[in-house]
Protein backbone atom coordinates (compact mmCIF):
# COMPACT_ATOMS: atom_id res chain seq x y z
CA UNK A 1 0.00 0.00 0.00
CA UNK A 2 2.90 2.45 0.82
CA UNK A 3 4.71 1.51 -2.15
CA UNK A 4 1.56 2.45 -4.80
CA UNK A 5 1.12 5.62 -2.38
CA UNK A 6 4.64 6.39 -3.10
CA UNK A 7 4.39 5.86 -7.07
CA UNK A 8 1.30 7.71 -7.60
CA UNK A 9 3.20 10.96 -5.48
CA UNK A 10 6.11 10.23 -8.44
CA UNK A 11 3.59 10.31 -11.39
CA UNK A 12 1.74 13.60 -10.03
CA UNK A 13 5.09 15.27 -9.75
CA UNK A 14 6.25 14.08 -13.08
CA UNK A 15 2.93 15.13 -14.80
CA UNK A 16 2.29 18.31 -13.16
CA UNK A 17 4.71 20.49 -14.72
CA UNK A 18 4.43 18.85 -18.61
CA UNK A 19 0.41 19.96 -17.81
CA UNK A 20 1.77 23.41 -16.44
CA UNK A 21 4.34 24.40 -19.66
CA UNK A 22 1.79 22.54 -22.51
CA UNK A 23 -1.03 25.29 -20.82
CA UNK A 24 1.92 28.18 -20.55
CA UNK A 25 2.80 27.23 -24.41
CA UNK A 26 -0.72 27.27 -25.31
CA UNK A 27 -1.22 30.91 -23.44
CA UNK A 28 1.73 32.03 -25.38
CA UNK A 29 0.71 31.29 -28.58
CA UNK A 30 -3.27 32.52 -28.22
CA UNK A 31 -1.35 35.53 -27.14
CA UNK A 32 1.13 35.88 -30.21
CA UNK A 33 -1.75 34.74 -32.70
CA UNK A 34 -4.59 37.47 -31.23
CA UNK A 35 -6.24 39.68 -33.78
CA UNK A 36 -8.65 42.52 -32.67
CA UNK A 37 -11.81 42.50 -33.66
CA UNK A 38 -13.50 44.65 -36.46
CA UNK A 39 -15.04 46.36 -34.75
CA UNK A 40 -11.95 47.60 -33.01
CA UNK A 41 -9.96 47.75 -36.05
CA UNK A 42 -12.36 50.43 -38.14
CA UNK A 43 -12.03 52.45 -34.44
CA UNK A 44 -8.66 52.47 -34.31
CA UNK A 45 -7.96 53.47 -37.97
CA UNK A 46 -10.70 55.95 -37.77
CA UNK A 47 -8.91 57.60 -34.85
CA UNK A 48 -5.61 57.44 -36.49
CA UNK A 49 -6.99 59.63 -39.39
CA UNK A 50 -8.94 62.17 -37.11
CA UNK A 51 -5.52 62.58 -35.20
CA UNK A 52 -3.83 63.00 -38.48
CA UNK A 53 -6.37 65.59 -39.67
CA UNK A 54 -5.79 67.29 -36.25
CA UNK A 55 -2.08 67.34 -36.97
CA UNK A 56 -2.31 68.86 -39.89
CA UNK A 57 -4.80 71.88 -38.74
CA UNK A 58 -2.28 72.85 -36.25
CA UNK A 59 -3.63 75.68 -34.35
CA UNK A 60 -3.46 78.64 -37.55
CA UNK A 61 -2.72 81.87 -35.49
CA UNK A 62 0.59 79.83 -33.43
CA UNK A 63 2.63 78.85 -36.89
CA UNK A 64 1.73 80.32 -39.66
CA UNK A 65 4.81 78.72 -40.67
CA UNK A 66 8.08 77.67 -39.47
CA UNK A 67 8.84 74.25 -37.66
CA UNK A 68 5.48 71.99 -36.68
CA UNK A 69 4.26 72.67 -32.99
CA UNK A 70 3.66 69.14 -31.23
CA UNK A 71 1.09 71.03 -28.36
CA UNK A 72 -2.67 70.85 -29.09
CA UNK A 73 -5.50 73.15 -28.13
CA UNK A 74 -8.65 71.04 -27.96
CA UNK A 75 -11.52 71.06 -30.68
CA UNK A 76 -13.48 72.84 -27.94
CA UNK A 77 -11.43 75.56 -27.25
CA UNK A 78 -10.22 76.48 -30.62
CA UNK A 79 -13.39 78.62 -31.15
CA UNK A 80 -12.02 80.69 -28.55
CA UNK A 81 -9.15 81.70 -30.14
CA UNK A 82 -9.91 81.58 -33.94
CA UNK A 83 -12.84 83.94 -34.56
CA UNK A 84 -12.46 87.65 -35.98
CA UNK A 85 -8.75 87.74 -36.24
CA UNK A 86 -7.38 91.56 -36.44
CA UNK A 87 -6.09 90.81 -40.17
CA UNK A 88 -7.50 88.90 -42.70
CA UNK A 89 -5.69 88.50 -45.95
CA UNK A 90 -6.84 87.78 -49.40
CA UNK A 91 -5.57 84.05 -49.45
CA UNK A 92 -4.60 83.75 -52.79
CA UNK A 93 -2.05 86.59 -52.21
CA UNK A 94 -0.97 84.75 -48.98
CA UNK A 95 -0.39 82.04 -50.55
CA UNK A 96 1.61 83.89 -53.26
CA UNK A 97 3.87 86.11 -51.04
CA UNK A 98 4.00 82.75 -48.62
CA UNK A 99 8.00 81.44 -49.94
CA UNK A 100 8.75 85.13 -48.89
CA UNK A 101 8.30 84.58 -45.20
CA UNK A 102 11.55 82.77 -45.03
CA UNK A 103 12.96 84.09 -48.23
CA UNK A 104 14.86 87.70 -47.98
CA UNK A 105 15.54 88.16 -51.37
CA UNK A 106 12.56 87.47 -53.18
CA UNK A 107 10.76 89.72 -50.21
CA UNK A 108 13.32 91.90 -51.26
CA UNK A 109 12.93 91.85 -54.72
CA UNK A 110 8.50 92.02 -54.04
CA UNK A 111 9.19 95.57 -52.67
CA UNK A 112 12.44 97.14 -54.46
CA UNK A 113 9.92 96.68 -57.81
CA UNK A 114 6.59 98.23 -56.54
CA UNK A 115 5.50 99.39 -53.22
CA UNK A 116 1.68 99.08 -52.57
CA UNK A 117 0.05 98.64 -49.48
CA UNK A 118 -1.26 95.03 -49.74
CA UNK A 119 2.19 93.60 -50.65
CA UNK A 120 3.44 95.30 -47.22
CA UNK A 121 0.98 94.52 -45.00
CA UNK A 122 1.52 90.95 -46.21
CA UNK A 123 5.37 90.81 -46.03
CA UNK A 124 4.92 92.81 -42.34
CA UNK A 125 2.58 89.76 -41.38
CA UNK A 126 4.62 87.15 -42.76
CA UNK A 127 8.22 88.25 -41.85
CA UNK A 128 7.87 90.78 -38.49
CA UNK A 129 10.16 89.69 -35.06
CA UNK A 130 7.81 90.96 -32.98
CA UNK A 131 4.71 89.11 -35.21
CA UNK A 132 7.07 85.85 -34.77
CA UNK A 133 8.03 86.13 -30.92
CA UNK A 134 4.65 86.27 -30.22
CA UNK A 135 3.59 83.38 -31.98
CA UNK A 136 6.49 81.29 -30.05
CA UNK A 137 5.63 82.28 -26.83
CA UNK A 138 1.69 81.38 -27.96
CA UNK A 139 2.93 77.81 -29.40
CA UNK A 140 4.88 77.43 -25.93
CA UNK A 141 1.87 78.30 -24.05
CA UNK A 142 -0.48 75.53 -26.08
CA UNK A 143 2.00 73.16 -24.36
CA UNK A 144 0.23 73.69 -21.29
CA UNK A 145 -2.55 71.17 -22.33
CA UNK A 146 -1.08 68.42 -23.11
CA UNK A 147 1.67 68.77 -19.85
CA UNK A 148 -1.52 68.92 -17.66
CA UNK A 149 -3.01 65.93 -19.45
CA UNK A 150 0.16 63.77 -19.12
CA UNK A 151 1.20 64.52 -15.65
CA UNK A 152 -1.99 63.18 -14.32
CA UNK A 153 -1.97 60.32 -16.37
CA UNK A 154 1.20 59.69 -15.57
CA UNK A 155 0.19 60.16 -11.62
CA UNK A 156 -2.87 57.68 -12.15
CA UNK A 157 -0.45 55.23 -13.94
CA UNK A 158 1.36 55.16 -11.36
CA UNK A 159 -1.12 55.08 -7.92
CA UNK A 160 -2.51 52.20 -10.08
CA UNK A 161 0.14 49.97 -10.83
CA UNK A 162 2.77 50.45 -9.09
CA UNK A 163 1.92 52.11 -5.91
CA UNK A 164 -1.47 50.79 -4.38
CA UNK A 165 -1.12 47.03 -5.86
CA UNK A 166 -1.05 44.32 -3.37
CA UNK A 167 0.74 41.29 -5.80
CA UNK A 168 0.29 37.94 -4.54
CA UNK A 169 -3.02 38.42 -2.61
CA UNK A 170 -6.10 37.93 -4.76
CA UNK A 171 -7.29 39.37 -7.78
CA UNK A 172 -4.67 42.50 -8.48
CA UNK A 173 -6.96 45.22 -7.11
CA UNK A 174 -6.17 48.94 -7.06
CA UNK A 175 -6.02 50.82 -3.35
CA UNK A 176 -7.27 54.34 -4.89
CA UNK A 177 -9.57 55.57 -3.39
CA UNK A 178 -12.67 56.69 -4.84
CA UNK A 179 -12.66 60.69 -4.43
CA UNK A 180 -9.61 60.62 -6.20
CA UNK A 181 -10.61 59.02 -9.76
CA UNK A 182 -14.19 61.19 -9.39
CA UNK A 183 -13.49 64.42 -7.68
CA UNK A 184 -16.27 66.69 -7.66
CA UNK A 185 -15.55 69.16 -9.43
CA UNK A 186 -12.50 67.34 -11.15
CA UNK A 187 -9.23 69.66 -10.45
CA UNK A 188 -7.75 68.72 -13.73
CA UNK A 189 -10.35 70.41 -15.57
CA UNK A 190 -10.44 73.49 -13.71
CA UNK A 191 -6.62 73.44 -14.60
CA UNK A 192 -7.52 73.24 -17.99
CA UNK A 193 -9.65 76.08 -18.06
CA UNK A 194 -6.96 77.99 -16.53
CA UNK A 195 -4.54 77.00 -19.33
CA UNK A 196 -7.20 78.16 -21.75
CA UNK A 197 -7.25 81.37 -20.20
CA UNK A 198 -3.20 81.66 -20.19
CA UNK A 199 -3.67 80.87 -23.71
CA UNK A 200 -6.03 83.31 -24.54
CA UNK A 201 -3.93 85.95 -23.15
CA UNK A 202 -1.26 84.77 -25.23
CA UNK A 203 -3.16 84.81 -28.23
CA UNK A 204 -3.83 88.33 -27.86
CA UNK A 205 -0.58 89.44 -27.22
CA UNK A 206 0.02 87.80 -30.46
CA UNK A 207 -3.02 89.89 -31.97
CA UNK A 208 -1.77 93.45 -30.12
CA UNK A 209 1.77 92.36 -32.08
CA UNK A 210 0.14 92.10 -35.43
CA UNK A 211 -1.85 95.13 -34.37
CA UNK A 212 0.71 96.98 -33.80
CA UNK A 213 3.07 96.07 -36.46
CA UNK A 214 0.32 96.27 -39.04
CA UNK A 215 -0.76 99.86 -37.96
CA UNK A 216 3.31 101.20 -38.52
CA UNK A 217 3.29 99.89 -41.83
CA UNK A 218 0.39 101.26 -42.53
CA UNK A 219 1.58 104.73 -41.05
CA UNK A 220 4.84 104.74 -42.99
CA UNK A 221 3.15 103.62 -46.05
CA UNK A 222 0.93 106.95 -46.28
CA UNK A 223 4.09 108.74 -44.45
CA UNK A 224 6.10 107.99 -47.45
CA UNK A 225 2.93 108.71 -50.20
CA UNK A 226 3.33 112.02 -48.79
CA UNK A 227 7.05 112.60 -49.07
CA UNK A 228 6.80 111.40 -52.76
CA UNK A 229 4.12 113.82 -53.26
CA UNK A 230 5.55 116.67 -51.38
CA UNK A 231 9.48 116.10 -53.29
CA UNK A 232 6.98 116.63 -56.20
CA UNK A 233 4.95 119.74 -55.58
CA UNK A 234 8.57 121.13 -54.23
CA UNK A 235 9.92 120.82 -57.50
CA UNK A 236 7.03 121.82 -59.36
CA UNK A 237 7.29 124.90 -57.14
CA UNK A 238 11.34 125.23 -57.68
CA UNK A 239 10.18 125.27 -61.47
CA UNK A 240 7.65 128.04 -60.84
CA UNK A 241 10.30 130.35 -58.92
CA UNK A 242 12.93 130.06 -61.86
CA UNK A 243 10.58 131.15 -64.31
CA UNK A 244 9.72 134.12 -62.09
CA UNK A 245 13.06 134.66 -61.38
CA UNK A 246 13.55 134.64 -65.01
CA UNK A 247 10.50 137.81 -65.58
CA UNK A 248 12.08 139.25 -62.27
CA UNK A 249 15.48 139.78 -63.66
CA UNK A 250 14.20 140.68 -67.34
CA UNK A 251 12.27 143.28 -65.31
CA UNK A 252 15.31 144.68 -63.28
CA UNK A 253 17.37 145.03 -66.26
CA UNK A 254 14.43 147.02 -67.66
CA UNK A 255 14.83 148.81 -64.77
CA UNK A 256 10.84 148.13 -64.16
CA UNK A 257 12.05 146.41 -60.35
CA UNK A 258 14.39 146.64 -58.00
CA UNK A 259 17.05 143.89 -57.19
CA UNK A 260 15.54 143.02 -54.10
CA UNK A 261 12.67 141.36 -56.20
CA UNK A 262 15.40 138.81 -57.76
CA UNK A 263 17.21 138.62 -54.43
CA UNK A 264 13.61 137.55 -52.66
CA UNK A 265 12.74 135.10 -55.31
CA UNK A 266 16.72 133.05 -54.94
CA UNK A 267 16.26 133.30 -51.30
CA UNK A 268 13.17 131.16 -51.81
CA UNK A 269 14.24 129.05 -54.26
CA UNK A 270 17.23 128.39 -52.09
CA UNK A 271 14.83 127.62 -48.94
CA UNK A 272 12.49 125.08 -51.23
CA UNK A 273 15.93 123.19 -52.73
CA UNK A 274 17.22 122.47 -49.18
CA UNK A 275 13.60 121.44 -48.44
CA UNK A 276 13.82 119.20 -51.14
CA UNK A 277 16.82 117.42 -50.06
CA UNK A 278 15.39 117.22 -46.85
CA UNK A 279 12.72 115.40 -47.99
CA UNK A 280 14.68 112.78 -49.67
CA UNK A 281 16.52 111.97 -46.79
CA UNK A 282 13.49 111.25 -44.87
CA UNK A 283 11.98 109.14 -47.52
CA UNK A 284 15.35 107.08 -46.84
CA UNK A 285 14.58 107.18 -42.80
CA UNK A 286 10.65 105.93 -44.15
CA UNK A 287 12.33 103.39 -45.96
CA UNK A 288 14.54 101.95 -42.85
CA UNK A 289 11.42 101.39 -41.16
CA UNK A 290 9.81 99.44 -43.58
CA UNK A 291 13.32 97.61 -44.01
CA UNK A 292 12.66 97.04 -39.96
CA UNK A 293 9.09 95.69 -39.84
CA UNK A 294 9.54 93.36 -42.81
CA UNK A 295 13.01 92.16 -41.52
CA UNK A 296 15.42 92.69 -44.29
CA UNK A 297 19.08 93.73 -45.11
CA UNK A 298 19.86 97.59 -44.16
CA UNK A 299 21.04 98.09 -47.90
CA UNK A 300 17.70 96.93 -49.41
CA UNK A 301 15.99 99.20 -51.82
CA UNK A 302 12.33 100.22 -51.27
CA UNK A 303 10.57 101.60 -54.57
CA UNK A 304 7.95 104.43 -54.45
CA UNK A 305 4.48 103.87 -53.30
CA UNK A 306 2.07 103.78 -55.52
CA UNK A 307 -0.32 106.42 -54.81
CA UNK A 308 -3.94 106.11 -53.76
CA UNK A 309 -6.85 107.80 -52.25
CA UNK A 310 -7.65 106.84 -48.58
CA UNK A 311 -10.93 107.18 -48.25
CA UNK A 312 -13.37 105.38 -46.36
CA UNK A 313 -16.91 106.40 -44.90
CA UNK A 314 -17.08 107.98 -41.73
CA UNK A 315 -18.95 105.56 -38.99
CA UNK A 316 -20.88 106.47 -36.29
CA UNK A 317 -19.12 106.55 -33.13
CA UNK A 318 -21.55 105.01 -31.11
CA UNK A 319 -21.37 101.64 -32.99
CA UNK A 320 -17.56 101.43 -32.78
CA UNK A 321 -17.72 101.42 -29.29
CA UNK A 322 -19.65 98.15 -29.39
CA UNK A 323 -17.39 97.22 -32.22
CA UNK A 324 -14.59 97.55 -29.54
CA UNK A 325 -16.79 95.97 -26.83
CA UNK A 326 -16.62 92.62 -28.71
CA UNK A 327 -13.29 92.57 -30.75
CA UNK A 328 -10.57 94.71 -28.54
CA UNK A 329 -7.70 93.20 -27.93
CA UNK A 330 -7.32 94.49 -24.30
CA UNK A 331 -10.54 94.07 -23.26
CA UNK A 332 -10.01 90.47 -24.29
CA UNK A 333 -6.96 90.22 -22.05
CA UNK A 334 -8.33 91.71 -19.09
CA UNK A 335 -11.86 89.37 -19.14
CA UNK A 336 -9.45 86.70 -19.87
CA UNK A 337 -7.31 87.55 -16.57
CA UNK A 338 -10.21 87.62 -14.92
CA UNK A 339 -11.61 84.48 -15.87
CA UNK A 340 -7.94 82.80 -15.29
CA UNK A 341 -8.04 84.07 -11.49
CA UNK A 342 -11.81 83.15 -11.02
CA UNK A 343 -10.77 79.17 -11.81
CA UNK A 344 -7.57 79.52 -10.09
CA UNK A 345 -9.81 80.41 -6.64
CA UNK A 346 -12.53 78.05 -7.50
CA UNK A 347 -9.69 74.95 -8.08
CA UNK A 348 -8.01 76.29 -4.58
CA UNK A 349 -11.75 76.56 -3.07
CA UNK A 350 -12.74 72.83 -4.10
CA UNK A 351 -8.89 71.44 -2.90
CA UNK A 352 -9.03 72.77 0.37
CA UNK A 353 -12.84 73.73 1.00
CA UNK A 354 -15.29 70.96 2.78
CA UNK A 355 -17.14 69.15 -0.11
CA UNK A 356 -20.95 68.30 -0.17
CA UNK A 357 -20.66 65.40 2.05
CA UNK A 358 -18.83 63.98 5.21
CA UNK A 359 -17.33 60.95 2.71
CA UNK A 360 -18.49 58.46 5.56
CA UNK A 361 -19.65 56.19 2.48
CA UNK A 362 -16.41 56.32 0.47
CA UNK A 363 -13.84 53.29 0.80
CA UNK A 364 -10.90 52.29 -0.78
CA UNK A 365 -11.04 49.17 -2.95
CA UNK A 366 -8.91 47.22 -0.91
CA UNK A 367 -11.37 44.49 -0.39
CA UNK A 368 -8.87 41.89 1.10
CA UNK A 369 -7.74 43.89 3.81
CA UNK A 370 -11.27 44.97 5.17
CA UNK A 371 -13.08 41.30 5.15
CA UNK A 372 -12.71 38.48 7.24
CA UNK A 373 -11.67 38.23 10.65
CA UNK A 374 -7.97 39.05 9.33
CA UNK A 375 -9.26 42.25 8.09
CA UNK A 376 -6.87 45.01 9.33
CA UNK A 377 -9.51 47.70 8.63
CA UNK A 378 -13.23 48.85 8.97
CA UNK A 379 -14.99 48.84 5.16
CA UNK A 380 -16.57 51.98 6.39
CA UNK A 381 -15.68 55.02 8.62
CA UNK A 382 -17.13 53.98 12.06
CA UNK A 383 -16.43 56.80 14.10
CA UNK A 384 -16.45 60.88 13.24
CA UNK A 385 -13.49 62.71 13.70
CA UNK A 386 -13.03 66.43 15.38
CA UNK A 387 -12.18 67.66 12.31
CA UNK A 388 -14.92 66.24 9.71
CA UNK A 389 -17.51 67.05 12.01
CA UNK A 390 -20.62 68.77 10.26
CA UNK A 391 -19.88 71.91 8.26
CA UNK A 392 -16.05 71.53 9.09
CA UNK A 393 -13.40 71.11 6.74
CA UNK A 394 -11.86 67.42 6.24
CA UNK A 395 -8.57 68.26 7.31
CA UNK A 396 -7.17 70.44 10.74
CA UNK A 397 -5.14 72.20 8.39
CA UNK A 398 -7.91 73.90 6.77
CA UNK A 399 -7.68 77.44 6.50
CA UNK A 400 -3.62 77.44 5.92
CA UNK A 401 -3.59 78.50 2.72
CA UNK A 402 -6.23 81.14 3.33
CA UNK A 403 -4.49 83.81 3.09
CA UNK A 404 -3.37 83.63 -0.60
CA UNK A 405 -6.79 82.79 -1.42
CA UNK A 406 -7.81 86.68 0.24
CA UNK A 407 -5.02 87.80 -1.60
CA UNK A 408 -6.43 86.00 -5.02
CA UNK A 409 -9.52 87.66 -4.41
CA UNK A 410 -8.08 91.37 -3.64
CA UNK A 411 -6.38 90.78 -7.38
CA UNK A 412 -9.65 89.38 -8.67
CA UNK A 413 -11.21 92.77 -7.76
CA UNK A 414 -8.25 94.54 -8.98
CA UNK A 415 -8.81 93.18 -12.12
CA UNK A 416 -12.47 93.55 -12.39
CA UNK A 417 -11.45 97.30 -11.91
CA UNK A 418 -8.52 96.75 -14.06
CA UNK A 419 -11.26 95.96 -16.62
CA UNK A 420 -13.68 99.19 -16.50
CA UNK A 421 -10.53 101.40 -16.64
CA UNK A 422 -9.29 99.50 -20.04
CA UNK A 423 -12.97 99.89 -21.12
CA UNK A 424 -12.50 103.63 -20.79
CA UNK A 425 -9.30 103.79 -22.30
CA UNK A 426 -10.41 101.74 -25.68
CA UNK A 427 -13.81 104.62 -25.59
CA UNK A 428 -11.12 107.52 -25.24
CA UNK A 429 -8.45 106.50 -28.11
CA UNK A 430 -11.71 105.54 -30.32
CA UNK A 431 -12.94 109.20 -29.75
CA UNK A 432 -9.87 110.60 -30.42
CA UNK A 433 -8.63 108.45 -33.61
CA UNK A 434 -12.78 109.14 -34.92
CA UNK A 435 -11.70 112.86 -34.72
CA UNK A 436 -9.02 112.54 -36.39
CA UNK A 437 -10.51 110.86 -39.24
CA UNK A 438 -13.45 112.81 -39.30
CA UNK A 439 -11.04 116.05 -39.50
CA UNK A 440 -8.68 114.50 -42.41
CA UNK A 441 -11.68 114.03 -44.46
CA UNK A 442 -13.38 117.62 -43.91
CA UNK A 443 -9.73 118.92 -44.59
CA UNK A 444 -8.95 116.53 -47.30
CA UNK A 445 -12.25 117.73 -48.91
CA UNK A 446 -12.15 121.13 -48.65
CA UNK A 447 -8.43 121.29 -49.82
CA UNK A 448 -9.24 119.43 -52.83
CA UNK A 449 -12.63 120.64 -53.85
CA UNK A 450 -12.16 124.59 -53.57
CA UNK A 451 -8.77 125.73 -52.01
CA UNK A 452 -6.20 123.79 -54.21
CA UNK A 453 -7.75 125.31 -56.98
CA UNK A 454 -8.19 128.80 -56.44
CA UNK A 455 -4.81 129.03 -55.19
CA UNK A 456 -3.31 127.68 -58.48
CA UNK A 457 -5.76 130.90 -60.22
CA UNK A 458 -4.42 133.28 -58.06
CA UNK A 459 -0.72 132.17 -58.99
CA UNK A 460 -1.99 132.46 -62.57
CA UNK A 461 -3.28 135.57 -62.00
CA UNK A 462 -0.71 137.36 -60.02
CA UNK A 463 2.23 135.89 -62.46
CA UNK A 464 0.42 137.14 -64.67
CA UNK A 465 0.14 140.87 -63.42
CA UNK A 466 3.13 140.64 -62.32
CA UNK A 467 4.91 140.39 -65.70
CA UNK A 468 2.95 143.46 -67.15
CA UNK A 469 3.92 145.56 -64.10
CA UNK A 470 -0.16 145.63 -62.43
CA UNK A 471 0.61 143.38 -59.30
CA UNK A 472 3.29 144.51 -56.77
CA UNK A 473 6.22 141.57 -56.01
CA UNK A 474 4.92 140.79 -52.71
CA UNK A 475 1.37 140.23 -53.72
CA UNK A 476 3.38 137.68 -55.92
CA UNK A 477 5.19 135.49 -53.78
CA UNK A 478 2.46 135.38 -51.25
CA UNK A 479 0.81 133.58 -53.77
CA UNK A 480 3.18 131.68 -54.42
CA UNK A 481 3.88 130.63 -50.84
CA UNK A 482 0.09 130.04 -51.00
CA UNK A 483 -0.08 127.48 -53.56
CA UNK A 484 2.67 125.87 -52.08
CA UNK A 485 1.68 125.60 -48.90
CA UNK A 486 -1.90 124.50 -49.46
CA UNK A 487 -0.92 121.91 -52.11
CA UNK A 488 1.32 120.59 -49.08
CA UNK A 489 -1.78 120.37 -46.73
CA UNK A 490 -4.11 118.47 -49.43
CA UNK A 491 -1.90 116.09 -50.14
CA UNK A 492 -0.59 115.85 -45.77
CA UNK A 493 -4.26 115.52 -45.31
CA UNK A 494 -4.74 112.95 -47.79
CA UNK A 495 -2.00 110.53 -46.12
CA UNK A 496 -3.30 111.66 -42.47
CA UNK A 497 -7.36 110.10 -43.40
CA UNK A 498 -5.01 106.56 -44.47
CA UNK A 499 -3.73 107.23 -41.00
CA UNK A 500 -5.87 107.97 -39.10
CA UNK A 501 -8.06 104.99 -40.91
CA UNK A 502 -5.54 102.61 -39.87
CA UNK A 503 -5.04 104.50 -35.68
CA UNK A 504 -8.75 103.86 -35.68
CA UNK A 505 -8.66 100.20 -37.04
CA UNK A 506 -5.69 100.05 -34.08
CA UNK A 507 -7.97 101.44 -31.63
CA UNK A 508 -11.07 99.00 -31.97
CA UNK A 509 -9.24 96.31 -32.27
CA UNK A 510 -10.96 94.94 -35.36
CA UNK A 511 -11.96 96.07 -39.42
CA UNK A 512 -14.41 98.56 -39.34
Amino acid sequence: MRLLFYVIIAFCALSLPTQTMAGYGKLRQELDNYQPSALYSSYEKEAATTSKKSSANIFRFSKMHGEPVTGQIPQEKRQDYEADPFYQPDPQKLIALMPAAKDSTLAGQILAKELNLEDLELLTFLRNPSIKAAENRLTGSIENFSQIENLDAILAQYTAFTEALMNGVGPMKTGQPAKTTFPFPAITALKGEVVTQEVLLKYNDLEIARRSALTSARRVYWNLVFNRQAQEITTTMLTLLRRLESVATIRYEGGMTGFQDVIQIRINKEKESENLNTLRQMQINLAAQIIELTNLSPDQTIAEPISKTAGHEIPEISNLYKLADRHNQELAKARARITKMEKMIEMAETMILPSFTLNLSRYQDSAITQTGSGAMAEPFAITTQTTMGAGLPKSAWFGKNDSYLNQTRQELAAARHDLEKTQAMVKRKIREAWFKLDQANREKILYGGSIVGLSQAALDVSTNGYESGKVAFADVISSYTNWLTNNLTHEKKRAELGIANAELTEAIGYPF
